[in-house]
């Protein structure tokens, strides 16, 4: 995003809803540290953004945020304001950069910018993450992330795409080494378990668990198993969508592992796709996020705060509308084919119903779902018909069946 708006851009984008600009535009007025203030002024904005991997009045807008919710702080020679700096730079995987600007050579040494990373992530998740990484607490938030699924890959019921994946971790004390592997990596990991959404923002994160733990068992002792059921209580047809190595439940569905018809392969095929986005999701925090494709030279406690940090800010910055870049949502190689498994599934009543729910709904309801996608992705073809609004789906349950 560019510094300088001009006054017609500005009421273009107001028109359209983005309420996050006149923020923005306060924020040049708010002076920071000194030295902060140098370096925004002497460093070109595409080194700034080379080091810090953000423009230069996201960095503001950020620190003022941290400013608001905590007091400054001056630990290890650096004020807070360079502290963030530093912080910004390490997640990004821009170290080397950092060492060109002036301002950070007297104070440079990897024992510093360890305290920095520690002190200003632990800020972030207390003060940032519980604004900015929100499950829907509301029927209505519920209800509004449905019709987003429903719209984009025809899945009904859908609040959220569920998945586990491994972060290294370099100080494990060699007696806990064991807890820490997986046969998925060489060395010791931490299983993190992200919830995204159909725009790639994400739900929940849990980083609490070491590597040798299976997805399963953190989500059967996940806050949000027993937030969903209690939505269910409610709302019956609410469930987040994983891959086959999680067990079936009555607020989570998996594909089928052994499709028997065409309505369970279409079935299929849609769950790909939507577990798909999730997996660009990862794969998006971690090119935004470079630090998490390495191993973190941290403790367990303090790698789950870089992580949930690094969760935190990815969030922050699509609030602020810094959307992600195409260049990191599409060089995303396409993966999750499903093999047809040769043992049976193991599935609750509910889990059963739940699944053939879904088929049902896209059985019912394919000329109505086909109109939404289309409408969703803008699509046009050579030939094709006006888009014209289908007759309303069917929405009752007992239809569906």
């Amino acid at each position: 995003m560019n510094m300088d708006f001009d006054a017609q851009q500005l009421l273009d984008q107001m028109m359209n809803g983005q309420q996050f600009l006149p923020d923005f535009c306060g924020y040049n007025f708010v002076l920071l540290d000194e030295q902060v203030e140098d370096i925004m002024l002497k460093t070109g904005d595409d080194f700034f953004r080379n080091c810090f991997g953000l423009e230069k009045l996201m960095v503001r807008c950020l620190i003022m945020e941290l400013h608001k919710r905590t007091y400054d702080q001056n630990e290890n020679g650096l004020c807070f304001d360079m502290s963030v700096l530093v912080t910004l730079s390490y997640l990004m995987g821009n170290m080397d950069l950092l060492l060109q600007i002036e301002e950070f050579q007297s104070y440079y040494s990897s024992a510093t910018v360890k305290r920095c990373v520690k002190s200003i992530c632990q800020t972030i998740v207390y003060f940032l993450s519980p604004s900015y990484v929100r499950f829907p607490r509301s029927q209505k938030e519920l209800e509004s992330n449905k019709e987003e699924f429903l719209s984009k890959f025809g899945i009904s019921g859908v609040v959220g795409v569920l998945d586990c994946h491994h972060v290294r971790l370099l100080n494990v004390p060699k007696y806990e080494e064991d807890l820490y592997l997986n046969k998925y990596s060489q060395g010791p990991t931490l299983t993190v378990q992200l919830i995204s959404d159909k725009n790639h923002r994400f739900l929940d994160v849990n980083a609490r668990f070491s590597g040798s733990t299976h997805a399963s068992y953190i989500w059967d002792r996940s806050h949000i198993n027993s937030m969903l059921k209690n939505f269910q209580k409610q709302d019956s047809f609410a469930w987040l969508l994983a891959d086959r190595k999680y067990r079936s439940n009555e607020c989570l569905v998996i594909p089928y592992r052994k499709p028997v018809d065409k309505l369970q392969e279409s079935v299929n095929f849609a769950m790909k796709e939507t577990l798909y986005g999730g997996l660009k999701s990862f794969a998006i925090l971690k090119a935004r996020f470079r630090c998490l494709d390495t191993a973190l030279p941290f403790d367990h406690a303090n790698a789950c705060n870089v992580i949930t940090a690094c969760v935190t800010l990815h969030n922050f910055l699509m609030e602020k509308g810094q959307n992600v870049e195409h260049n990191l949502a599409y060089n995303v190689m396409k993966e999750t084919h499903f093999r047809n498994s040769s043992y049976p599934e193991e599935l609750s009543p509910k889990a059963m119903e739940n699944r053939k729910f879904i088929g049902n709904f896209m059985c019912n309801n394919s000329i109505q779902i086909l109109y939404k996608i289309r409408k969703e992705t803008n699509l046009s073809f050579v030939g094709a018909p006006p888009i014209i609004a289908p007759p309303p789906m069917i929405n009752t349950y007992e239809m569906a069946y």
